[in-house]
């Protein structure tokens, strides 16, 4: 409720499938990154496959890899634009 309560709906909301909002980041880093830039997105639990899946799927963005928190859980995805 502490959330739930107090931030707007479009903050909790990621699409149907809640990646919608990586969907749109992602889009946007080939015109928002320098090339050699970096990137780095923290996800939730059980979305690195899809989320790199989206990061794959937008030409130009190399060295992705998915790191680690300090739980051994998938949490972050990093990368740089070519």
């Amino acid at each position: 409720d502490e959330v739930r309560l107090h931030d707007p709906r479009l903050a909790l909301d990621g699409g149907d499938d809640g990646l919608d909002p990586y969907r749109i980041l992602f889009s946007a880093l080939p015109e928002v990154l320098k090339p050699s830039g970096v990137f780095a997105f923290e996800f939730g639990i059980g979305q690195a496959g899809a989320v790199m899946a989206l990061a794959q799927s937008v030409s130009g963005l190399i060295n992705l890899r998915v790191i680690k928190d300090l739980s051994d859980i998938d949490r972050v995805i990093f990368g740089t634009l070519a």
